[in-house]
C-alpha cells in the first residue's frame, strides 16, 4: 500500500514482497490484510497471479466470522481488486458470495421488522452503498455472476433510499445490472429515481456509463 500511495512500481521489490507473503502462514492473515495486499497491487496495476491465487486460497479457508467483521467491506474490497486486475477466480467469488448473501439476507429479514422512521429499510447502513456497488461492478467486470448475491443486493437497493448512494455508485450499479442482464422492473424504477436525484452532479463519464 505504501508503494501504491506513491505510485511507485519497483518490480524487484514487488517480486521480493510477493515471495515473502507466500511463505507466510495462511492462518496469520485476516480479511483486511488480504484486501490491503490485493488492492495495493491493483492500485499499482500489477497482476501477480501466483500471489493473487495464494491470497484466494487463504480466503477460501476463512469462515464467515473472519470475512464479515461487522460488514461486507473487506469482501467488496477483495472482489474489486481481483476485478481491477482482470483475475478470474470463480471459487473465490462463490465463497465470498455465499457468506455475503447469508449475511445480507439476515439484515433484510431484521429490517423487515424494524424499518427506518421513513419506512425505508436500513440495508445499506451495514453493507454500505459503495461496498455493494463494488460487488456488483466486480461481477460485471469479470462476467462472473453470483446470482444469489446479486439478487439479495438488488432486493436491498429497492428498499433503500437512493440518497445514500454517490453518483458514481449509481452509475456503476446501472452499468452492472445491464451487463449482467438482471432484468427487474423494480430495479429499473429504483435506478431511474436515483438518477433523477443525482443527474445534476454527475460528470460526463458517469452519464455516459448509465
Amino acid at each position: 500500500n505504501a508503494l501504491a500511495k506513491f505510485g511507485s512500481v519497483d518490480s524487484v521489490l514487488l517480486k521480493s514482497l510477493s515471495a515473502r507473503i507466500q511463505l507466510l502462514d495462511p492462518a496469520s492473515f485476516d480479511a483486511q490484510a488480504v484486501a490491503n495486499i490485493a488492492n495495493g497491487y491493483a492500485r499499482l496495476g500489477v497482476t501477480d497471479r501466483p500471489l493473487l491465487f495464494f491470497l484466494a486460497e487463504v480466503v477460501l479457508e476463512m469462515e464467515a466470522s473472519m470475512l464479515l467483521v461487522h460488514n461486507c467491506r473487506h469482501v467488496g474490497s477483495i472482489m474489486n481488486a481481483f476485478a481491477k486486475l482482470r483475475t478470474v477466480h470463480s471459487a473465490l467469488f462463490r465463497h465470498l458470495a455465499r457468506h455475503s448473501t447469508e449475511h445480507l439476507r439476515r439484515i433484510l429479514r431484521a429490517n423487515e421488522d424494524q424499518p427506518d422512521s421513513d419506512g425505508k429499510n436500513s440495508f445499506l447502513s451495514d453493507g454500505g452503498a459503495q461496498t455493494t456497488a463494488l460487488m456488483m461492478h466486480a461481477m460485471a467486470m469479470l462476467d462472473d455472476l453470483q446470482e444469489d448475491l446479486a439478487q439479495v443486493v438488488l432486493d436491498g437497493y429497492v428498499r433503500s433510499d437512493g440518497k445514500m448512494f454517490q453518483a458514481q455508485s449509481v452509475a456503476n450499479i446501472a452499468w452492472s445490472v445491464a451487463v449482467l442482464e438482471l432484468a427487474r422492473s423494480d430495479v429499473d424504477e429504483w435506478i431511474r429515481a436515483c438518477l433523477s436525484q443525482h443527474v445534476g452532479v454527475m460528470d460526463r463519464a458517469s452519464l455516459t456509463q448509465t
